[in-house]
C-alpha cells in the first residue's frame, strides 16, 4: 500500500532523516581530521550507518525508493578494494526517479576510500603490486562522480608507498575530472613534487588541502601489465578506459593562485612548492611530522604568518616546539598540540585565546596556569583536551575547572560523552 504523504513532504523528511550535519562545512577542521582523536573517523562511521538507514527506507515501497535514491549516494565510504567495482557500477546507472538523465555518481558529494582500515592483509599484500591498476579504477570512479565537494583517500600502513608514476594517473583524473573539489586530503600516496602545482592549478575551488607524502625526482617505473590478478576482465576493462582517457588538463606553471583556499598541510622539506603558491585566504595550517620539517621550511610558511590565525603543531617531541612555533606565527589565535610543553622560556603571546591538547597532566597543568596567571598568555580563554570525555573532566579535574575558571579560562572536553 502505498503512503498518502506527497513525495514532496516525503523528501524533506528524508532529507532531514538522513543528513548529517558539518560533512561539508569546510570551515572547521574536525570533519577532515583522521587522526585518531579526529572527526573524520566518526564521519565515516556515520555515513557508512546513515546508508544502510536509506538503503532500508528505499525498501518500504517504489515511491521510498524513488525519493531515497536521490540521496542515497551523497556521502560514500570504501573501505575494502572489492567494493571499488560495485561501486563504480552503481555510480555509473542512471537514477530511476529524475526525468533527466543523471547518474547516480554525479550525486556523490564526499567520498572517503580508506583502503587498509578494514581490508585484510592478504588484500593489501595482493594490491600493493598492482596499484596502477587500482588507481585506474578509482580514476574511472572520478569519471561518474564530477560534482565531488569532498575527496579523502587514506590507504592503510601495510601497502608500500610505490614510486610516483604509479599513483601519476590518479592525479591526472582528479585534475581532469573533480573541478567542484573543495576539500582534498591524501596519505600515504606519493606525488611528484613538480605535479603538485599541476593539480593544483586545476582546482580553483579548493579551501581545504592536506598531502602528506611529496616526491622531488620522478624516477618511478611503471610496473608490468600482467599483474592484474585481483580483477575481472570487465573490471581490467574500467581501468583500460580509464588509462586511455588519462592526462594533465594543464602545463606546468611557474605559480598558481588559490584564491579560497583556507586550510593547508603540506609534507615537509619542499620550500620551493611553498614558493609557487599564493594562498590570499590562508588562515589554518598544520606543521607535519616527519622528515624535511626544519627551520627553512617553517621559514617559507612564514611567508603568510600575518595571515595564519590557527596553526596545528602534528610533531610532538621534535622541531618546533609549541613555543617555537608561536614566535613564529604571531596572529596564531588557535592552537594545536600533541601535549603542552612546560619546558621553555615562553614569550608573551597575548592574542591566543584557544589551546587544545591530547591530554593534560597534572603538571603541565601547573606550568599552563602559572602562565595565565603570570599574563604571558592573558587573552587565553579555552583550554580544550582532545582525547578527555567531558564527565571525566567534571568528575576527576573539577579542581582544576574551577582554578582556569577564576582565571576566565574554560577547561572542557572537544567532544561530549558516548
Amino acid at each position: 500500500m502505498q503512503p498518502s504523504v506527497p513525495p514532496e513532504i516525503l523528501r524533506q523528511i528524508i532529507r532531514i532523516a538522513t543528513d548529517i550535519p558539518g560533512m561539508l562545512d569546510t570551515s572547521s577542521p574536525d570533519p577532515f581530521d583522521t587522526s585518531s582523536c579526529g572527526q573524520a573517523l566518526e564521519m565515516a562511521a556515520m555515513a557508512t550507518e546513515t546508508f544502510a538507514l536509506k538503503r532500508n527506507l528505499s525498501r518500504v515501497s517504489r515511491l521510498f525508493y524513488s525519493v531515497t535514491e536521490e540521496f542515497m549516494y551523497e556521502y560514500i565510504v570504501l573501505y575494502d578494494l572489492d567494493q571499488l567495482f560495485p561501486l563504480l557500477r552503481s555510480f555509473d546507472t542512471l537514477l530511476k526517479s529524475t526525468e533527466h538523465k543523471i547518474l547516480r555518481g554525479e550525486r556523490c558529494k564526499r567520498l572517503e576510500i580508506s583502503f587498509g582500515q578494514r581490508s585484510p592483509r592478504r588484500m593489501l599484500a595482493e594490491m600493493d603490486p598492482q596499484l596502477l591498476w587500482v588507481y585506474h579504477g578509482i580514476g574511472k570512479l572520478f569519471l561518474t562522480c564530477p560534482n565531488l565537494q569532498v575527496l579523502m583517500i587514506h590507504f592503510g600502513s601495510f601497502i608500500t608507498r610505490t614510486n610516483v608514476g604509479v599513483s601519476e594517473s590518479l592525479w591526472m583524473h582528479i585534475a581532469a575530472r573533480l573541478k567542484s573539489l573543495r576539500v582534498l586530503s591524501v596519505s600515504s600516496i606519493l606525488i611528484y613534487e613538480g605535479d603538485v602545482l599541476r593539480l593544483l592549478s586545476a582546482l580553483k575551488s579548493l579551501e581545504r588541502l592536506r598531502i602528506t607524502v611529496i616526491n622531488w625526482k620522478d624516477t618511478s617505473v611503471p610496473p608490468p601489465i600482467r599483474t592484474v590478478r585481483l580483477f575481472r576482465p570487465d573490471d581490467l576493462a574500467q581501468c583500460l578506459f580509464a588509462l586511455q582517457s588519462t592526462h594533465w588538463p594543464t602545463d606546468m606553471l611557474d605559480s598558481v593562485t588559490l584564491p579560497n583556499l583556507h586550510a593547508l598541510e603540506l609534507a615537509g622539506g619542499h620550500c620551493d612548492l611553498l614558493a609557487h603558491l599564493e594562498l590570499p585566504a590562508l588562515r589554518m595550517v598544520t606543521i607535519p611530522s616527519g622528515p624535511g620539517l626544519d627551520e627553512k621550511y617553517l621559514r617559507a610558511l612564514c611567508k603568510w604568518k600575518s595571515q595564519i590565525t590557527r596553526l596545528v603543531i602534528s610533531s610532538e617531541g621534535q622541531y618546533p616546539t609549541m613555543w617555537e612555533a608561536l614566535q613564529m606565527f604571531p596572529m596564531v589565535r588557535d592552537l594545536t598540540a600533541e601535549r603542552f610543553d612546560p619546558y621553555f622560556d615562553v614569550v608573551y603571546h597575548p592574542l591566543l585565546q584557544v589551546m587544545r591538547f591530547k591530554t593534560l597532566h597534572a603538571h603541565a597543568s601547573t606550568s599552563l596556569k602559572r602562565l595565565v596567571d603570570g599574563g604571558k598568555l592573558n587573552g587565553l580563554r579555552e583550554v580544550v583536551l582532545m582525547e578527555v570525555y567531558q564527565s571525566t573532566i567534571d568528575e576527576h579535574m573539577a579542581t582544576l575547572v574551577e582554578q582556569f575558571s577564576k582565571c576566565g579560562v574554560q577547561l572542557r572536553s572537544n567532544h561530549p560523552d558516548k
